[in-house]
């Protein structure tokens, strides 16, 4: 199970986006997805992320993945005020500061959902059937 990390949800125009900066987002949303399974029992089907690596290409669907796997996660726990996606296209700019602290405060408001869903449902205590 991936651990979750604290998201960055202060870029500035002037940050650069780096690898472990993708891994944390992603790492984030599984984090999210193996939660709600555990915890709460609602299997959630991510669209397969990209294991990026050094030099990689960046194309639409990469960042797509991403942007759609967040917005399925907010929607699952707050259907109310759950962002939309951006959804990118061949030839549009990466991920701009906006995006990317747009995209991190999704992620960390879905996890005060899913912690919050869980802590207020009724939980059995200890008991035994068909004895005292």
């Amino acid at each position: 199970m991936s651990a979750w990390q604290e998201p960055k949800t202060d870029w500035r125009a002037d940050d650069f986006f780096r690898l472990a900066d993708y891994q944390r987002i992603t790492g984030n949303i599984l984090w999210l997805a193996q939660e709600a399974a555990s915890q709460l029992n609602q299997a959630v089907s991510l669209a397969s992320m990209t294991a990026a690596a050094a030099g990689m290409p960046c194309r639409p669907a990469f960042l797509n993945a991403v942007e759609s796997n967040a917005s399925l996660l907010a929607g699952r726990f707050r259907p109310d005020q759950a962002p939309p996606p951006r959804v990118f296209a061949g030839g549009d700019a990466f991920w701009d500061h906006a995006d990317l602290n747009r995209l991190e405060q999704n992620l960390l408001q879905t996890r005060f959902w899913l912690e919050w869903k869980n802590l207020s449902m009724p939980y059995l205590g200890t008991f035994y059937l068909g004895g005292s």
